[in-house]
């Protein structure tokens, strides 16, 4: 089977898709690891007094999915490389694997400014 690519802007974003004949929302958004840490320095949070902990490591691109009539069906599942952002939803029947790769690095977790550039998320129907 083909593998397609669902194309992707470095920005918040909405849309909808139609995998195997049925059309899913797709909401992608980032998540900040430090956020709300008060007094952090940006990427990095405070645990111990003098000891700083970098979390930019932690900052990911998450994935909303829902139906077309916007009832949630997965969420909150963060864009890892190198798994099936689906499998662990099978029983959703969406009918393929969703993955997603950084061009040049395929351990990398596709960066703010990166997504649809150098990260990339590809659907390969079963």
């Amino acid at each position: 089977m083909p593998t397609y690519e669902i194309p992707l802007i470095a920005s918040p974003q909405s849309f909808t898709v139609t995998l195997v004949g049925v059309t899913y929302s797709f909401a992608l958004n980032y998540r900040k690891a430090n956020a709300g840490v008060f007094g952090a320095p940006t990427g990095a949070d405070r645990e111990v007094p003098g000891l700083i902990i970098d979390t930019n490591i932690l900052d990911n691109w998450v994935l909303d999915i829902s139906d077309a009539s916007n009832n949630p069906l997965a969420c909150g599942i963060p864009l890892i490389p190198g798994i099936d952002l689906l499998g662990q939803y099978e029983y959703l029947g969406f009918g393929g694997s969703l993955t997603v790769a950084v061009s040049g690095d395929p351990d990398g977790v596709p960066d703010f400014e990166g997504l649809g550039i150098s990260g990339k998320m590809f659907f390969t129907p079963r």
